[in-house]
């Protein structure tokens, strides 16, 4: 057990023994705040459908284009994290990580993610992230909550930095508890796939009380934990899209039927489209296990002197383990491949196409189906990997009200750390004499889309004499970040019949993250090299004949069984002993793997923002909202070292300063208590990845020592900007009930992409070009180019359409009256304008035009029950380059997932649940142009979930 699983099993084991015996989730309501407009401590919730009510009370009487949940309303829901209960809500999809656990959260089509995420996550205000500003909500159980809301439109007064929207988790508040609450929840998962039971634990305890000065005092402490097993299977995984189709000539076959048979012709650049077939690249099978430890402890203080003041200080612990364990067969095709004639088939798929140089068009082009590929270069890889995080939030709140003034004061502090190891082994085919060896391979990609079929002409891949060892490598990679938060708002309410108040702020955030890169990997020169893999008695794996572990559940004529590298776990202590020392590896470099440069750095972060805003109307006026306007100043320093030209390492650091004004305003006009039509138009902004903001670059040689490209990072980055208006009418005609349509717009500037960008000298500023060519040494020279994210000039447009409908069906009569349901429909449009850089300018990348989410539940007085289904429709993920300036685009299958849990109140007290997630077993499938050329095929697995609730 790591340092970091110690210290929160610690944690949480002392937190379980001190509350054991208490009970479930008592509701506290205390996830009002300004933007409501409503006390909720007043709203009593009993059940699911009054937690429906509560939900919508919150989103009627909000400021903002908004949706709400509650924290009935997550614990009653089919979800174990937060992004999976997320998709429950108008305009909300979740994408789901290998395994098929709830992962990004996407709001109208944009998603968070690690780096420059356009969709903020915050816990009562602030970040939680523990490593640069990604929101690791998949982490985050769904207890820890007792309400969320979902910002679609921002306020002055909102911390910015969502793009597409900010997610708020509110947690309770000690003080506003109705005295001694406690619960427990126990539940026991089984994975379909792993066939592993995993355990999960949560419990509460709280309570308030007022002395007899009339002082009130209140406490909370909250703790869960989980160890489970994820397992999925694939076939191409590796890439972006797993086969990598690519255009080829070198195949010796006429095509076009002019009397030649297909040659390399052309350039790279521009290619000649003459007897041009598609052909599959890369095919990769493999099979992943991920064993997943998490654990939360949360506590809080609160006590309120007097009615006008109010203080709470609150800290959250969390620990996230992720031990991976991988096997793939690599089936690597080359360029220069030449094809067996006598049992090649190909056939031409509409809107399969190619750039021709010569008539400056594209045109049509056929893909291979089935045939025998010469010189396919296979290859065994496993790794291992073990990603340790753990995080520690402290925050504390000063409430202040008197007369007119209401103040609030917070400092908030994060210190978070993540520590990633991996070992990596690969063996190549072989000859029988310990040589290189390229099979020939027969594959047949079935019509239609279905899996590809494929066979070895002359390799078994369960025969150990038919590899040798290629490549070991060992990578480590430490993560430290710290943030730092002051913030103060003030409020004066001016007494007038339509200005309400006038509110202003300041906030500063100070952050840091430090990365130290550590890592070893041996190709050339490896002791045994050439030997068979039998030479190594540690690195020796058996083949999985049993076919228990690999590739089980696929189907498709594709090896199941090979002989893979056995990878150790931690320290390679076994690999220590089988290599000793070489001329390119020793035990030391294994054990502790040389600092990397050009891998470490460290970035700062100091953000200064102040607003000033109104707030007008009062409950039951015509017109109510707010308008205001946000000015945030960032700089960032960014230290780290550059590659020079000479292939010399050298300390380099960069400062960039930039400021952004972000005016808002939302507007509600209430026909009637039922009626309302609201109104925004705002800017917003995201800030760059920290780690798009480092200065390393890490430059590749030719052979002969002469810079050739690289990669890079941009301290130079600023933020990317949206201009946005969001347009709805919501009818709530009756209690708890909700008919709701409207229409969205943004315009995003300055989007984040990595491109190709000339390489400019550190040390002279002048742009580096080509070698001078020895035989025309007055040719031009193009400049040297190196991968890098820029802010895209383009103009990005989205917009699109929402509608939803939520209603409990009490007018039935009986205990038909106890069903209800939520549904909800969200479509984007989206394009591209003044990019010439940009492959497509028709929509967006990894946007899905049409979300559907629709849920049927029952309510009784001891029992309930919920259905429920998201649907997200086929969706463009990204562009494959072929030859410039031809791109192909990667399409995903359609998700349709449907997910099940019901519950049963055994006494006031103990409820026991049931869950069942993906019930259908949903596939993934991702496909180049067409569903012919087959990209990748995941199987997520079922769970199936029981567990107990006592209330006390």
């Amino acid at each position: 057990m790591t340092k970091t699983q110690l210290r929160g099993a610690t944690w949480i084991a002392t937190f379980l023994l001190l509350t054991s015996g208490s009970t479930a989730l008592a509701q506290d309501d205390s996830n009002a705040s300004a933007d409501d407009g409503v006390p909720m401590d007043e709203i009593i919730v009993s059940g699911y459908r009054d937690s429906l009510v509560q939900a919508l009370r919150t989103k009627r009487e909000s400021e903002q284009v908004m949706e709400a949940l509650s924290a009935e309303d997550i614990g009653k829901l089919p979800d174990n994290n937060i992004s999976e209960a997320l998709q429950r809500l108008t305009g909300i999809n979740v994408g789901f990580t290998p395994g098929g656990e709830g992962g990004t959260a996407f709001i109208r089509g944009i998603q968070t993610a690690p780096g420059a995420s356009p969709v903020r996550v915050e816990l009562n205000g602030n970040s939680t992230g523990s490593g640069g500003r990604d929101a690791a909500i998949s982490s985050l159980p769904a207890s820890l909550v007792s309400g969320i809301k979902v910002f679609k439109s921002p306020a002055a007064d909102h911390v910015e930095g969502g793009l597409a929207g900010t997610i708020r988790l509110i947690t309770r508040n000690p003080t506003r508890l109705k005295g001694f609450t406690a619960s427990a929840t126990v539940r026991e998962t089984y994975y379909d796939y792993g066939k592993d039971y995993a355990p999960f634990a949560s419990a509460f305890v709280g309570n308030s009380w007022e002395t007899d000065s009339g002082k009130r005092l209140g406490f909370l402490l909250s703790g869960s934990y989980t160890d489970y097993s994820l397992r999925h299977e694939r076939i191409g995984s590796g890439f972006n899209v797993g086969v990598r189709w690519r255009a080829h000539h070198n195949h010796g076959l006429d095509i076009d039927g002019d009397g030649d048979a297909g040659e390399s012709v052309g350039s790279a650049a521009a290619p000649v489209a003459d007897d041009a077939i598609m052909f599959p690249g890369n095919l990769y099978n493999d099979s992943e296990t991920r064993d997943i430890e998490r654990g939360f402890l949360s506590a809080a203080f609160g006590f309120e002197p007097s009615a006008e003041l109010n203080f709470k200080i609150e800290a959250t612990y969390r620990f996230d383990t992720n031990e991976r364990d991988r096997d793939e067969l690599r089936l690597l095709s080359t360029h220069n491949r030449r094809i067996n004639a006598a049992d090649f088939e190909f056939t031409q798929h509409d809107g399969v196409t190619m750039y021709d140089a010569d008539s400056d068009s594209f045109v049509a082009v056929p893909s291979f189906v089935r045939g025998t590929l010469n010189n396919i270069a296979t290859r065994s890889a496993s790794r291992w990997d073990s990603t340790d995080g753990e995080s520690l939030n402290l925050a504390g709140t000063i409430e202040w009200t008197r007369g007119p003034w209401d103040v609030d004061f917070s400092l908030a502090f994060l210190d978070g750390e993540t520590n990633f190891l991996s070992n990596n082994a690969q063996f190549e085919s072989a000859t029988a004499t310990g040589g290189g060896f390229t099979p020939d391979v027969y594959f047949d990609f079935a019509p239609g889309g279905g899996l590809p079929s494929v066979q070895f002409a002359d390799f078994d891949p369960t025969d150990p004499d038919a590899w040798r060892l290629r490549q070991i490598g060992r990578d480590a990679r430490d993560d430290e970040s710290d943030l730092s938060v002051a913030n103060i708002d003030v409020e004066y309410d001016l007494g007038s019949d339509f200005f309400r108040s006038i509110k202003f702020g300041y906030r500063f955030a100070d952050q840091t993250l430090e990365r130290e890169r550590r890592n070893k990997n041996v190709t050339a020169g490896l002791p045994g090299r050439n030997d068979p893999i039998t030479s190594f008695e540690n690195l020796y794996g058996l083949a999985y004949g049993s076919g228990e572990r690999h590739l089980r559940e696929l189907g498709g004529d594709i090896p199941r069984n090979w002989i893979t590298p056995t990878i150790p776990v931690g320290v390679p202590t076994d690999w220590i002993a089988d290599f000793g020392s070489g001329a390119n590896v020793n035990s030391q470099q294994f054990a502790d793997p040389p600092l990397n440069l050009g891998g470490s750095y460290e970035i700062n972060e100091e953000v200064h923002a102040g607003y000033i805003m109104t707030r007008f109307g009062r409950r039951g006026d015509f017109v109510t909202g707010n308008a205001g306007v946000r000015v945030v100043s960032t700089k960032t320093t960014s230290d780290g070292f550059q590659t020079q030209p000479s292939g010399e390492l050298a300390a380099f650091t960069v400062e960039n300063t930039y400021t952004e004004v972000l005016p808002s305003i939302n507007l509600s006009l209430n026909f009637t208590p039922e009626l309302k039509l609201r109104a925004a138009a705002f800017q917003t902004m995201v800030r760059p990845g920290l780690g798009q903001l480092r200065s390393n670059q890490a430059l590749s040689f030719n052979g002969d020592g002469e810079l050739s490209g690289g990669t890079t990072g941009n301290p130079n980055l600023e933020a990317q900007t949206a201009d946005g208006a969001d347009v709805s009418l919501e009818w709530y005609f009756t209690n708890g009930a909700l008919l709701s349509a409207g229409v969205f717009y943004r315009e995003i500037n300055g989007q984040i992409k990595n491109e190709l960008t000339p390489y400019i000298d550190p040390e002279t500023g002048e742009v580096v070009l080509e070698p001078i060519d020895p035989g025309d040494p007055t040719a031009p020279r193009d400049p040297i180019e190196v991968s890098s994210p820029i802010n895209l000039d383009g103009v990005h447009k989205m917009s699109g359409f929402e509608a939803a409908y939520q209603h409990h069906f009490d007018f039935l009569p009986g205990w038909w009256s106890g069903f209800g349901t939520t549904m909800n429909y969200t479509y984007v449009d989206s394009k591209i304008d003044d990019d010439p850089d940009t492959p497509y300018t028709d929509f967006f990348t990894n946007i899905t035009p049409h979300n559907f989410n629709v849920a049927l539940y029952y309510d009784g007085e001891r029992f309930q029950s919920r259905l429920a289904v998201s649907w997200r429709g086929e969706t463009v993920k990204g562009f494959f380059p072929l030859r410039a300036p031809e791109y192909q685009k990667i399409y995903s299958n359609a998700l349709n997932r449907w997910d099940f849990s019901m519950a049963y109140d055994m006494t006031e007290q103990l409820q026991v649940n049931f869950l069942w997630k993906n019930i259908n077993d949903f596939r993934r499938q991702l496909w180049l142009g067409v569903p012919e050329q087959f990209g990748l095929n995941t199987d997520d697995e079922s769970q199936i979930s029981l567990g107990l609730r006592y209330n006390f």
